[in-house]
């Protein structure tokens, strides 16, 4: 009986020539992949049975896609994931376990790190653990890096809400894109080691879900800042959207899961109800953005 494969072949080739033809040259779809058909047989048969246990999205529609793989993984135990909750980075722990292989493989592409190679390949939770953990490569790694300078002190590791604040916090300095009001919530929400060490050990604390949904505001205001001056058309357009009632349903589905910040519902709602074609448009306007300094 032949098995379909998730098609490496055909899907990959698809959206690397997808890809380039947008001039996305070095794309993670071209990077992750691209040495596969170099691995001796046994290496590809493995790349490709750990593939093929996962569901495939280009197959489901975003709101049907079964999510069962995913739930059996995060529920599961191991030293990983202990580690990561002693360490206060569970939160993204539980993220990258939640994630098609494909998007692990991705994800490790795009910071350095090869996870086809590995012989733990198809362990979620060490994928994971390796992906956050890694010396010099893996997230906390690389944010205690970029923030050492506030770590020389007391001598530990950044957690993830230290992790989350910082990037917005770093981001926020470097543009004239967030308003006064997103600067202030920011900055209300300073806290000390110890605090944010509790906030990412407390399942049920609501700070560090606002701090992630405050993160994903301001990545959102900052595209929309450039799309208000690429395009003011779009971005009017793109306005009215956000305010649609089709938008309604699921968004009140989000709040009744426990989120809480209505913007940042709206933007994920059209992104899914639009099948990812709005997070292509947001894309492009970056590319317009940059094309026109350039320019």
């Amino acid at each position: 009986m032949l098995v379909k494969r998730r098609g490496l072949d055909i899907i990959h080739k698809r959206r690397i020539t997808s890809c380039q033809d947008r001039k996305f040259h070095a794309c993670l779809f071209d990077r992750s992949f691209a040495g596969i058909h170099t691995l001796p047989s046994y290496q590809k048969e493995r790349v490709l049975s750990v593939l093929d246990a996962w569901p495939e999205m280009v197959n489901h529609r975003m709101l049907q896609f079964p999510v069962s793989h995913s739930t059996c993984e995060l529920r599961r135990n191991s030293i990983y994931k202990i580690e990561a909750y002693s360490k206060g980075l569970i939160r993204p722990f539980l993220l990258l376990v939640s994630m098609d292989p494909e998007l692990r493989i991705q994800t490790g592409t795009a910071l350095g790190i090869n996870l086809i190679r590995k012989t733990y390949l198809g362990d979620s939770h060490h994928e994971a653990f390796h992906l956050l953990f890694k010396k010099r490569k893996g997230i906390q790694d690389r944010a205690n890096y970029a923030f050492q300078e506030k770590l020389v002190a007391r001598g530990g590791d950044c957690n993830w809400y230290q992790i989350i604040y910082r990037v917005t916090r770093n981001a926020m300095k470097g543009s004239d894109s967030y308003s006064s009001h997103f600067k202030e919530q920011l900055k209300r929400r300073a806290k000390s080691s110890t605090t944010s060490s509790q906030c990412c050990m407390d399942p049920e604390n609501e700070d560090i879900l606002d701090m992630e949904a405050l993160f994903v505001n301001g990545l959102f205001e900052t595209v929309l800042a450039l799309q208000k001056e690429v395009d003011p058309e779009k971005y009017e357009s793109l306005q009215e959207e956000l305010l649609s009632p089709d938008l309604d349903e699921l968004v009140e589905r989000l709040q009744r899961c426990g989120f809480h910040n209505e913007q940042v519902l709206r933007v994920v709602a059209l992104h899914v109800l639009k099948e990812s074609d709005f997070t292509k448009s947001l894309v492009e306007v970056m590319e317009k953005w940059v094309t026109s300094k350039r320019g």
